[in-house]
């Protein structure tokens, strides 16, 4: 069993030894993190999300009906929550070409992707930035307890200068972030595909 659980066979091919490969260690580097899984867990996991979502907007649906007319209805905080749970703005799916992930990992220091859920033109959308390993930070515990390595996200304030006030009108950028936002695809899209599946991840995991 290696340090990121994964579990390799095999043997030297002269030695017939064991086969021993060297990964990271996630509790010291941010370059083991992730693991892989297989298509029925990744299938399990995106019908189940899609499944939760679509349960609570139906619940927020009879909510508005039982509350008809109710002052409550015209709350900023219940006008949120039913966005937020609307398949309509659950962006469940989007695509990253390699040049901007390879750009983000080329970054000097890049040691891994973070991506954080944002909100663009009424949707929610996946942001990539590259991080770095941190050394000043103390490991941190994730939800199920497992000390983990801090990362520290690679970015620089020079994208928000206004390149055309300064002399050649160019401004040197020494990081990327990526969005999704192209062959992107929200749960609605997904439930009112016109051809015809099963689930979502029977779409999600196919071609679109």
């Amino acid at each position: 069993m290696l340090p990121n659980g994964m579990l390799l066979k095999g043997c030297h091919t002269t030695m017939n030894n064991d086969l021993e490969i060297d990964l990271a260690n996630d509790f010291s580097e941010v370059r083991g993190f992730g693991q892989p899984i297989t298509k029925h867990a990744a299938s399990e996991m995106i019908d189940n999300y899609a499944k939760d979502i679509n349960a609570a907007n139906k619940f927020v649906e009879k909510l508005e009906d039982v509350l008809s007319g109710a002052d409550l209805l015209n709350d900023e905080g219940f006008g949120i929550i039913k966005t937020l749970i609307d398949p309509a703005f659950q962006t469940v799916s989007g695509v990253f070409g390699k040049e901007i992930i390879m750009q983000i990992l080329a970054q000097r220091n890049c040691e891994g992707i973070r991506y954080i859920v944002g909100k663009a033109n009424g949707k929610s959308t996946i942001i990539l930035v590259g991080v770095s390993e941190d050394d000043e930070e103390a490991p941190r515990q994730n939800d199920d307890g497992e000390l983990i390595a801090p990362s520290r996200a690679i970015v620089n304030d020079a994208l928000d200068v206004d390149a055309g006030s300064l002399a050649g009108g160019a401004v040197k950028i020494n990081y990327v972030i990526g969005e999704v936002h192209r062959a992107s695809l929200t749960l609605d899209a997904v439930n009112t595909w016109p051809r015809m599946i099963d689930k979502p991840s029977d779409l999600l995991l196919a071609s679109y």
